[in-house]
């Protein structure tokens, strides 16, 4: 037997296998969607049910609750016609675009579908994405060789929707519990991957956010009430600068904090947060120790990347996110509750070993209120007033501690102190949010 006809052999039994996969799925189906009047249709369009828009495509997916096959390629480029030329002829995936799936295609110059891409992590062009009933992307495929990849995710579309609502509430969860715990940045960071997406899960995300941000808005109007210049406004304030670090509440938080009246307003500079921390309000000498945290450099804009082959016709995506599938976020790993002891955990090892009098005092205290604080935040803890006193027993010791050390880095800068107490000021403040909790 000749190698072509081994081949054509080939070939037919696979095809017969896919339809022998899918006549499986359409068992007991009704009739095909009918859609008869495709102004998507174009060069590229053979077989294949396309929808008009991506908006009748989801409305239909909703409807009927199946994927949408979106392919998104580049409308006047010759290779990205040939790719989806190939695959539009195939029988199965022909029959199947009938009534297990909603086609259409969509071009890189579209806004949504510039937002769709970014969201998916799309790198090249051409590529399919399978979006849910609510628009998000569930998973991204490059163009196949043969129709059983595409079978295979209509096949198991069910349970991958399954497992990524699954995947979806106990983030949720997750997230909440963070709050509860007064893990601030750790849930507004874990919630913050849902938030981009839509649908009930995502929209529950959003709204344990918000409570996020009303707790931190609260600490800030918390700290307008101190005396300008006291060392509870500077914790406060350093305190919240460092935790919505990194989060896209950072840029409300600086304007929140360096704003009129409020925060540091009235203090005497980045440095306010150390002058109010010195132990001796008489002196004039100023320890030269920054504040807990200072207010970032908004970022430069950077020309965004662009995808691999999508540089003809206008057709040109923004390649710099970081977006995933929904399907590569449930592998991604979700944020843990960090235990009493990590959160207690500073490195002030060379106290212990000075023989200086005030640095012994210094780390005596430390400790002291460490471990108050270790103890108040605790899992076993209820919250109460005998948490809080333990919270205000922390506090007074590791301000004490502070203070002392402060005193020593006035007569003589230490890179180790100046470290060491921005880490027990973060405390001070972790003191302060945890009694605002209950």
């Amino acid at each position: 037997m000749s190698l072509k006809r081994v081949v054509g052999c080939v070939s037919v039994a696979l095809c017969l296998f896919s339809f022998s996969i899918f006549d499986t799925l359409h068992a007991g189906r009704g009739g095909g969607r009918g859609n008869g009047n495709d102004k998507n249709k174009a060069a590229d369009d053979d077989k294949i049910d396309w929808h008009d828009t991506l908006e009748d495509a989801l409305t239909w997916a909703k409807k009927n609750n199946k994927p949408v096959m979106l392919v998104l390629r580049r409308a006047a480029n010759k290779s990205d016609l040939i790719q989806v030329q190939k695959f539009s002829t195939w029988p199965v995936l022909v029959e199947a675009s009938t009534d297990r799936f909603a086609a259409v295609k969509g071009a890189p110059r579209d806004a949504a579908m510039q937002q769709i891409a970014k969201l998916a992590g799309v790198k090249t062009l051409p590529v399919i994405i399978w979006l849910d009933q609510y628009g998000n992307p569930i998973k991204t495929q490059p163009i196949p060789d043969s129709v059983n990849p595409l079978v295979d995710v209509v096949k198991s579309w069910p349970a991958l929707i399954a497992s990524v609502e699954k995947m979806l509430k106990d983030r949720v969860v997750q997230g909440e519990k963070l709050a509860n715990q007064g893990q601030l940045h750790e849930a507004y960071t874990e919630l913050s991957a849902l938030t981009v997406y839509k649908g009930p899960e995502s929209d529950a995300a959003r709204k344990v956010q918000e409570k996020v941000k009303a707790k931190w808005v609260s600490l800030a109007e918390m700290s307008s009430k101190q005396a300008p210049g006291s060392r509870e406004r500077a914790v406060i304030v350093g305190g919240l600068l460092r935790e919505t670090q990194g989060t896209d509440f950072e840029q409300e938080m600086q304007r929140l904090v360096s704003s009129g009246e409020k925060m540091l307003a009235q203090t005497d500079g980045p440095n306010s947060a150390v002058a109010a921390a010195n132990p001796n309000p008489a002196s004039t000498a100023q320890p030269a120790v920054p504040a807990p945290a200072q207010p970032l450099k908004p970022a430069q804009p950077q020309k965004p990347a662009q995808i691999a082959g999508a540089d003809d016709q206008n057709d040109v995506l923004d390649a710099t996110g970081n977006g995933k599938a929904l399907t590569e976020l449930s592998n991604s790993k979700s944020a843990s509750p960090s235990s009493a002891e990590s959160t207690t955990a500073i490195q002030a090892d060379f106290l212990n070993g000075s023989t200086d009098s005030q640095m012994k005092s210094a780390a005596k205290l430390l400790q002291q209120g460490m471990a108050s604080y270790r103890h108040a935040i605790a899992d076993s803890m209820e919250r109460g007033t005998q948490r809080n006193n333990l919270l205000k027993l922390a506090y007074e010791n590791l301000n004490e501690s502070s203070n002392t050390l402060l005193a020593i880095a006035a007569q003589k800068p230490d890179p180790k102190i100046e470290k060491l107490v921005q880490e027990i000021s973060m405390m001070m403040y972790g003191c302060m949010k945890y009694q605002s909790l209950d």
